[in-house]
């Protein structure tokens, strides 16, 4: 929110150059009439204790209201509370006031126009003694509000309750650019980084160069181990990468406060040196964590309390460090030097130890049970925050997994199943979603609405959207759809949401695709087991090859682009070289014996989600199993697998995997309906 000063220079800036010179009159003046004075809630409080000291209620309670109605009322319900009380706190300082001025006729004033609103609440019903009692400073019941410390506190109370909020919402697209420069400089610095490592290794010399992932984990947790005072939680602006913190576990902080001031719970500098140069030390000895301090990712609030004692009801936690397994595989060496490797997924488990080759080490297992029919899609937003699963019963829920499962908002389609979903890349409060209609639905997950319904065919509404890919720029959108053997996969314009062009020529059924890092290529796999690849700048199709005995359920291009991933209907995993077009470069079967065990329900699928997710660097891999997710360590052109996630009773049918430095989460969607979320730790 710093940066809405400037914006409005802009906004004006812009206005004088195109003439509307009216409009720009307009806006002047409503800037100097701004409510929100800036969203500063330094400015804020100061009207507020300006109001009360001069005894104007009337200005007092419209500025409430106007907040109230602006961001209080989209809160959560459980925080409407904390904004009342807030609201109590506030009036009660007002009525202090006034008996401290001696300013009876407005003491009175306020009781003849509010005891319609107060009547009735009990924690009003003492104070309309208040106007009756004399010495009401030495009066038991009103003597602490009189207290100038109770007074202090409160506002500053009221300031941190305010910033928080103000963090919490909506950033408009004009006030991203500053985020966006950040984001620029922080990857430049680490290119400058890497390219220093690189020269230093092809010199062989040793050079002691700061690792990525050191700096990245240190500015979360030094912040985090910081102890902070009750009301030290004053939020100050926002850096990008906590943008996406949780308001819920923010807003606990204040009503619950943290043990000491800011000032003696630091630790020395000295303590704080010696713990960096042992953290290599430790990372081997590392122990899962405990489960109410969950692993905090570089989209989760640094300032993330102990999650809450009562959780939802059908959520379902298994923590323990005895549950936590891992898994050793058990892999026949093929004697063959060919460079294509069928690997039979055979797994045993093992308990877990803290020296396993893994990886990882299971902290946390969650699970999500609101849906009750086969689990279509279920993908995390682009930060994480939050998590569309949806059915094939038509619904869809949003919801968050951290730091606890709670349920956002539900969609209904009536009478259509969902058979594709997809978070748009860069606003990614926008959902797309499409059915059996032949609609694509854009609906904003903050003001709870479609926004928008895409015909796929102005003929006939009779289409299945089988697969909603977006371009990682956020530019355009692909969607595929089909009326019986014939499909069209078309590309639609993010922005205006019209069509731009029909891709593919021949009409074949696309049942998935995706794009490469900067959306000019687009992977298509085809129901006649075909894979392609597409230059969306000419529209072309660059190649075209045999991929699987069967429709291609899922594809994705790898970290470096060098090879392409597809899985098909014969549960095979194939890797292909993006240099030779074709060429095979591994072959992993998965699960043979658990897949077949599908019902029919499941093979009569029209759309699928994914099937396999990697993890950043595109090391490990994330695939179905027959009774939970399956993570194999992918080398050369082997698959080794390393951990079966486990924690369901039916086969998985979709996957998706948020990774960040420290920690990721996995969840898994099953044909019973139920959404599995699991927490991770690296090893």
């Amino acid at each position: 929110m710093s940066a809405i000063g400037y914006a409005d220079e802009l906004v004006r800036d812009y206005l004088l150059f195109r003439g509307f010179l009216s409009a720009l009159k307009v806006f002047d003046s409503e800037v100097k009439a701004d409510k929100d004075r800036c969203f500063r809630p330094d400015r804020i409080v100061e009207y507020f204790s300006s109001c009360i000291i001069n005894l104007d209620l009337a200005a007092l309670r419209e500025s409430w209201a106007h907040l109230e109605q602006r961001f209080f009322a989209r809160l959560e319900h459980s925080f409407t509370g904390t904004a009342k009380k807030l609201e109590t706190a506030l009036l009660r300082m007002y009525l202090v006031t006034c008996v401290s001025q001696s300013r009876q006729d407005k003491l009175l004033q306020f009781f003849e126009q509010l005891t319609s609103d107060l009547q009735g609440l009990p924690e009003w019903k003492e104070w309309f003694a208040l106007p009756f009692i004399k010495n009401a400073d030495e009066h038991p019941t009103f003597s602490a509000y009189f207290n100038r410390q109770w007074q202090d506190t409160m506002l500053l109370s009221l300031h941190n309750f305010i910033s928080v909020v103000f963090q919490s919402a909506a950033m408009p697209i004009l006030l991203s650019y500053e985020e966006e420069l950040i984001k620029m400089q922080q990857i430049t610095d680490e290119n400058e980084i890497l390219k220093k490592r690189l020269s230093a290794l092809q010199s062989g010399e040793a050079v002691d160069l700061p690792k990525l992932s050191q700096e990245k984990e240190s500015y979360g947790v030094r912040i985090a181990s910081e102890l902070m005072d009750d009301f030290y939680v004053i939020a100050q602006e926002a850096p990008p990468g906590t943008s996406g913190r949780s308001i819920k576990s923010l807003i606990r902080n204040i009503s619950v406060g943290l043990p000491t001031s800011p000032v003696m719970g630091r630790r020395p500098t000295e303590a704080r040196k010696a713990e960096d140069s042992s953290s290599s030390s430790r990372q081997s000895k590392v122990k899962p964590r405990s489960p109410s301090v969950p692993p905090h990712s570089s989209s989760g609030s640094i300032f993330e309390s102990s999650r809450s004692k009562k959780g939802p009801p059908e959520t379902a936690r298994s923590t323990s460090n005895e549950e936590s397994q891992s898994y050793q595989p058990k892999i026949e060496q093929g004697q063959s030097k060919s460079h294509i490797a069928d690997v039979p997924a055979q797994l045993s488990t093992k308990p877990v130890k803290e020296d396993t080759s893994s990886g990882f080490i299971i902290l946390s297992c969650e699970k999500y049970s609101e849906h009750n029919s086969l689990i279509t899609h279920c993908k995390f937003n682009c930060s994480g925050t939050s998590v569309a699963s949806s059915d094939m019963d038509g619904v869809i829920k949003i919801w968050s997994a951290v730091p606890s499962i709670s349920t956002q908002s539900t969609i209904i389609m009536s009478r259509t199943s969902v058979l594709s979903m997809e978070w748009d890349r860069k606003r990614e409060r926008l959902l797309l979603y499409g059915g059996t209609t032949g609609i694509v639905r854009v609906y904003d997950t903050k003001d709870r609405r479609v926004v928008k319904e895409i015909s796929t065919d102005n003929v006939n509404s009779n289409q299945r959207v089988h697969c909603i890919c977006c371009n990682p720029l956020g530019t355009n959108f692909v969607t595929s759809a089909s009326i019986g053997e014939e499909g069209q996969l078309s590309l639609w314009d993010m922005k205006t949401l019209t069509l731009e062009r029909h891709l593919l020529p021949d009409k074949s059924v696309t049942n998935c695709c995706s794009f490469n890092h900067n959306g000019q290529l687009l992977l298509v796999g085809l129901s006649n087991g075909n894979s392609s690849i597409l230059d969306l700048r000419s529209s072309e199709v660059i190649a075209t090859w045999p991929s699987h005995k069967g429709g291609v359920y899922s594809t994705e291009f790898n970290s470096d682009e060098t090879a392409c991933y597809t899985m098909g209907s014969d549960q095979k995993l194939c890797s292909w070289s993006a240099h030779k077009i074709g060429d095979k470069v591994s072959s992993i079967e998965l699960n043979p014996e658990g897949m077949q065990a599908d019902t029919a329900e499941t093979q009569s699928i029209y759309s699928y989600g994914k099937r396999f997710c990697f993890n950043g660097d595109g090391s490990y891999v994330l695939t179905c199993g027959p009774l939970g997710g399956i993570i194999y360590k992918v080398s050369n052109s082997t698959a080794t697998p390393v951990l079966d996630i486990g924690g369901h009773n039916k086969p998985v049918n979709t996957v998706d995997w948020l990774a960040a430095m420290e920690s990721s989460t996995c969840i898994c969607g099953t044909v019973d309906g139920k959404v599995i979320v699991s927490t991770l730790l690296n090893q």
